[in-house]
């Protein structure tokens, strides 16, 4: 069964790190960060190399993804029976903030969650996946460090994000205005005398890049690919992958303890993959 691993050893052995500005077809949005998300899909599918046609390209997506994202709605892509994929792209190698938006951080992406559309909730059969954070220093088309870190290795779990946002709005609804319904943080709806005009109020959350926690496990003078997870998680792999990740030149790994996003009293074992060149 594909899964994240396999994907990064993909993006690896094709040693191809051109990220051309495009559409996804001649029929999509381009959106924000497109090129990044377009760079990761062929990678994964092990495209990367290949002139192929779009019905071609969607067939092979489809054996791999489940969802391939939205304009809108996280994720940016769910693996089948896999996880799920934000995937963020940055121009400056000192850039400390990736912006979320109105999308909160997340260890686990729940089929229950509010921010999703109904097509990721449909796609396949699933209740939670692991969220995976790729981030992508791109400079003149070209991918200088391409970093793919587990959620639960540097973010909390969703209930302090939750609690926030909840407060927010408990204090938004005991205030002077009349709130209406709303999946944002609040709404005044028809705030002027002729009732022209509306007030939407929205979480705009950023995270910092995860470089600054893990990057002194790294060249920092290199360019290259990294891969962080829990230790336990690589329990999870398949040992077809395991055993494929062996056999790769140039992939070094290291183990180290961090603090507990949740409580950083504790420590959390990781492991660090990374292919610098």
């Amino acid at each position: 069964m594909f899964n994240t691993l396999d994907g990064f050893i993909n993006l690896v052995e094709a040693r191809n790190t051109t990220v051309s500005s495009h559409h996804e077809s001649s029929i999509s949005i381009n959106r924000v960060g497109d090129s990044l998300e377009k760079y990761i899909k062929d990678g994964f599918s092990n495209i990367l190399n290949k002139d192929l046609d779009d019905n071609k390209k969607n067939e092979i997506y489809n054996e791999i993804f489940s969802y391939t994202g939205s304009q809108n709605n996280p994720p940016d892509l769910m693996i089948r029976d896999g996880d799920a994929i934000e995937i963020k792209k940055h121009k400056t190698i000192n850039q400390r903030d990736i912006q979320l938006n109105s999308s909160p951080p997340r260890q686990i992406l729940s089929s229950t969650d509010p921010m999703i559309n109904q097509e990721a909730k449909n796609c396949e059969e699933w209740d939670q996946k692991d969220v995976v954070y790729c981030l992508g220093l791109v400079v003149d088309e070209s991918i200088r460090k391409l970093w793919f870190v587990y959620g639960d290795c540097f973010l909390a779990s969703s209930n302090g994000y939750k609690k926030v946002t909840n407060e927010i709005k408990k204090v938004l609804e005991n205030g002077d205005y009349p709130m209406a319904k709303t999946k944002e943080l609040g709404r005044i709806n028809n705030y002027d005398p002729l009732g022209y005009s509306s007030l939407r109020i929205r979480g705009m959350w950023s995270i910092k890049h995860p470089r600054y926690m893990f990057e002194k496990y790294t060249n920092v003078n290199s360019d290259g690919i990294y891969f962080v997870a829990r230790k336990e998680k690589y329990k999870e792999f398949d040992s077809k992958t395991l055993q494929r990740l062996k056999q790769v030149d140039n992939i070094k790994s290291q183990d180290f303890e961090i603090e507990d996003p949740d409580k950083p009293e504790r420590t959390i074992e990781c492991k660090i993959l990374k292919y610098e060149v």
